[in-house]
């Protein structure tokens, strides 16, 4: 931590966070539920299209600013495009913002490449 000086004595400085600038991403595992509340609408990252291993072009991510119910971190979340759908269809003109929700990812079946998800809306008790 920073010090400065006060009557040629060291003292700490302290400081307050203000605004979170960059947000770690929430990882979804298959079978394992994550609780988060959204806090902004799912908009396109900022990262560049890359080719996927099949060599087609693939869009960059959608994404959400959350926050992780567990932890209390503000994070951000990728919206696979099935999840983004889900939300999209249920939730029209961004209502899911400011709503808290219980998701959870599934492995891709039968040989798709998709994988496919739960999504409950939540509340606290």
């Amino acid at each position: 931590m920073a010090q400065a000086k006060q009557d040629g004595a060291k003292v700490p400085v302290k400081f307050r966070r203000v605004k979170q600038i960059t947000r770690p991403v929430l990882k979804l595992m298959p079978e394992n539920p994550v609780y988060v509340k959204i806090t902004a609408e799912i908009h396109t990252g900022n990262s560049a299209a890359k080719a996927g291993s099949d060599g087609q072009q693939m869009k960059p991510a959608q994404i959400a600013n959350i926050i992780n119910l567990e932890t209390g971190e503000e994070m951000q979340l990728i919206f696979p495009a099935v999840l983004e759908r889900i939300m999209l269809d249920q939730y029209p003109g961004g209502e899911y913002v400011g709503q808290s929700f219980e998701i959870v990812k599934h492995a891709p079946r039968d040989g798709k490449r998709y994988s496919t998800f739960d999504v409950c809306e939540v509340a606290p008790d």
